[in-house]
């Protein structure tokens, strides 16, 4: 009898839970909105919970965690019942963004590969000297240049270094000025690697006539990666940049710059002439 009652007490206890489940299945896998059912099953639950405490005062603090848990599931599911609408759309949306970035890693990946693939036979007629059909490719060989590489795949980094071929190859082929639309663009790496294409930046700028955004420029590539052999480089072009603009202040400026902190570099011997130079034309 004792064991019968005990099970009689159990079945009660959790009677409010499996009510709660009851109406967890009818509400959401079966998707009734009806707001009568809601408030019905929220008296019945109320109704079990005070049935629950007056069946033995023995288990107060337990009853008060069990009240908590169900006050928390009946605010939860108010809160679904009237935002349900909102909380489907807010819950698809991000399941779309979600699918959609995964797909995206995995077609840039795809992209990325097959795009390598192609930057190495167009490299190798650069290699050659070939710049025309490594720049636009060739139908006989059934090849593509880097230019469409750079067009064709956005977002890649192969796509990013067919953008500096492409600016070298117009460069070679004497169009600096289509060279610079390609190195614009060009999204330039850290380190060492980033001062040559900066210093081509500059050097296609003098091409172009525009000799002080050129001396800016070469002096962006020397302080892009400090060193004892491209810096002094770089600083010597920039004063000879600011020469050929007439800027005679900014050219001895870097001139003296190279004396006393490169003295030993190769730039040295070239930066005393320009010295001589500018001392000539200050006359």
């Amino acid at each position: 009898m004792k064991g019968a009652r005990g099970d009689d007490e159990l079945c009660t206890t959790f009677k409010p839970i499996l009510l709660f489940l009851k109406f967890f299945y009818n509400t959401c896998l079966l998707k009734r909105e009806n707001n009568d059912n809601f408030t019905s099953f929220i008296k019945d639950l109320k109704t079990q919970i005070l049935i629950t405490r007056n069946m033995s005062k023995r288990f107060s603090k337990e009853e008060l965690q069990h009240d908590a848990l169900i006050d928390f599931y009946t605010k939860a599911f108010s809160i679904y019942h009237q935002y349900k609408k909102l909380i489907i759309w807010g819950g698809s949306a991000f399941v779309l963004i979600v699918a959609g970035l995964i797909g995206y890693f995995y077609y840039t990946q795809s992209q990325e590969q097959k795009a390598q693939r192609l930057l190495g036979v167009a490299e190798q007629h650069f290699r050659q000297g070939d710049y025309r059909v490594a720049l636009d490719g060739s139908d006989s060989s059934l090849t593509i240049g880097f230019a469409q590489i750079a067009d064709n795949f956005p977002f890649t980094d192969a796509s990013n270094l067919a953008t500096y071929y492409s600016a070298v190859c117009e460069y070679k082929l004497g169009n600096p000025e289509k060279a610079l639309n390609y190195i614009n663009d060009y999204d330039v790496p850290d380190g060492i690697l980033g001062v040559g294409p900066i210093s081509l930046h500059a050097t296609l700028l003098n091409e172009v006539g525009k000799h002080e955004e050129a001396a800016k420029m070469y002096i962006k590539a020397s302080e892009w990666d400090e060193n004892d052999s491209t810096t002094p480089y770089n600083l010597y072009q920039a004063a000879s940049s600011y020469f050929q603009a007439k800027n005679h202040k900014q050219a001895r400026r870097l001139v003296e710059q190279i004396l006393n902190q490169y003295a030993d570099s190769d730039q040295a011997a070239d930066a005393e002439k320009l010295k001589g130079r500018l001392l000539t034309a200050s006359l």
